[in-house]
């Protein structure tokens, strides 16, 4: 267990010396909006962080690690558990991980050629990249606490822990 702790302070110091980083470098020329060229009624990015490899490199390597953050958390909540509940967990939130990693680089994926002019595609009425972000990123972390909310009884607390929880609390109210 100390070595997720560790990690997950690695990871939130590169989150820290990214920003740092960012801090320090010049601002963009343009960051905000501008008319798209073909749909006026749409807002397209002023410069972006896809003009500046360094802003690019920062991008991702602090959308990675806020991913990895999120998945040392989850690690982290099922650990007490026995081994057979544990595989059980950690498959989920293995799955619940790779999926959302796999939604993240769609989503880079898609903005690099959105940006670049290629054929917009549009999804659900958005941009390719914007339909990822509100379609996918906000689905996966709904889906794993989905998973965990049903499987909450199995896999973390089952009634008869909740039942010897409250009789302790029960006996410690009495004993005032």
């Amino acid at each position: 267990m100390k070595r997720i702790f560790l990690l997950m302070l690695a990871l939130l110091l590169v989150c820290l010396t990214l920003t740092g980083v960012l801090a320090l470098l010049p601002p963009q020329v343009q960051p905000t909006g501008t008319i798209h060229p073909e749909y006026a009624s749409l807002m397209r990015s002023g410069t972006s962080v896809w003009d500046s490899p360094i802003h690019k490199g920062i991008a991702i390597g602090f959308g990675v690690a806020i991913l990895g953050l999120f998945g040392l958390t989850l690690y982290i909540g099922g650990y007490k558990q026995e081994d057979k509940k544990r595989k059980k967990i950690y498959t989920a939130f293995a799955v619940g991980m790779v999926a959302y990693y796999t939604v993240f680089f769609f989503l880079l994926s898609s903005y690099g050629s959105y940006h670049i002019g290629e054929n917009p595609t549009f999804f659900g009425g958005l941009p390719a990249p914007s339909a990822w972000m509100m379609y996918g990123i906000w689905f996966i972390p709904v889906l794993i606490s989905g998973v965990y909310i049903v499987k909450f009884s199995d896999w973390v607390l089952s009634p008869e822990e909740h039942e010897a929880f409250q009789e302790i609390v029960r006996r410690r109210k009495n004993s005032r």
